[in-house]
């Protein structure tokens, strides 16, 4: 609440007061440092508030608040960036809590550097060095549950990024058929769509690790790799592909297998070997089929000799893009 009241001088004054759950006013300053910078940055905002959208550029938001009291102020900044508000919110933070991880292409990683001075990059960018990239993305680390990462179990030296939970099991274990000494672990991402997979792979290159990346020759994958072409490798294709292997022709892993090997994981499959078998699987059970296929090889139920040679075949092919992605080199 606040009051009129006048000076010494005679000159009217307001005084804000904050009302307790005892119902005790309390002058703001005898609350905590918190809670005074939040009233103050939501006097300000109504100060200022026009019918017009506005820019709001913050400084170091929520340094006083309690890690509750940080989430709650960034779906504040959220909605005065919503399509009510319709306001432009830039701010800078290094606290975790004020990291949305749903969208974290809109993050800036901002780097000051003797030879370039202050530049913002995004994520995925390779253009400064790995010590100072390091720094930049510690607190995305933290607010993604990465904590420390360099003792995250999932990255390696050596990481090859895939698109989802079922890649991941078959890659994994046709790896440990026909490359099982291979030093390099599959890295399963959420999908490829709006630059998901870009993060891992920034990951990567800020701890200098290594990389490469399989993704289906599916909707959307030639777009990723232009995209990843553009924003990493400067517009070098050759060394995009050097790194990056669309599965040719294949819109899903489940098409590198023949259909009497679907048949070992699951006998009662309906399969067209000149269809799609992604779909005989279904996308409902895709992720179950794959771990039961990982099982089965690691119960060696399923072995490489019960595998059709073509299918030992594609994968080797993918296996040698591998070998030759990290001869080539450790890290972007």
């Amino acid at each position: 609440m606040f009051e009129i009241q006048r000076g010494v001088d005679g000159q009217p004054y307001v005084n804000f007061f904050v009302e307790t759950k005892d119902n005790e006013f309390l002058a703001p300053r005898q609350r905590s440092k918190g809670l005074i910078w939040f009233l103050s940055f939501w006097l300000d905002l109504k100060a200022t508030k026009t019918d017009d959208p506005q820019i709001i550029i913050v400084d170091e938001p929520g340094l006083y608040l309690h890690i509750k009291a940080q989430k709650d102020f960034l779906n504040l900044l959220q909605f005065l960036a919503g399509d009510q508000e319709r306001n432009q919110v830039v701010y800078s933070t290094h606290l975790p809590a004020l990291i949305n991880t749903d969208y974290l292409y809109r993050i800036g990683l901002v780097v000051n550097a003797e030879d370039n001075g202050t530049t913002v990059e995004k994520l995925t960018s390779s253009k400064f060095d790995t010590d100072s990239k390091r720094d930049a993305l510690q607190p995305i680390a933290e607010a993604m549950g990465l904590v420390p990462l360099k003792d995250f179990s999932v990255l390696k030296e050596k990481n090859v990024i895939v698109e989802g939970l079922s890649d991941f099991h078959y890659f994994q274990a046709i790896k440990s058929l026909i490359r099982p000494t291979a030093e390099y672990e599959f890295v399963p991402g959420i999908g490829i769509k709006d630059g998901k997979i870009n993060h891992l792979i920034s990951f990567c290159i800020g701890y200098g690790l290594g990389w490469a990346v399989i993704i289906d020759d599916g909707k959307g994958s030639s777009e990723v790799f232009e995209s990843l072409k553009k924003e990493i490798f400067d517009g070098d294709k050759l060394a995009a592909e050097q790194r990056i292997k669309i599965l040719d022709q294949a819109k899903g892993i489940e098409n590198l297998f023949t259909c009497e090997d679907l048949k070992l994981i699951g006998e009662h499959i309906v399969c067209n070997e000149k269809g799609d078998k992604s779909k005989a699987v279904g996308e409902s059970r895709k992720i179950m089929f794959a771990q039961l296929f990982h099982q089965k090889v690691n119960s060696k139920e399923i072995t490489q000799e019960k595998l059709d040679p073509k299918t030992i075949s594609r994968f080797e092919k993918i296996f040698e893009f591998l070998d030759s992605a990290f001869t080539t080199g450790a890290s972007q």
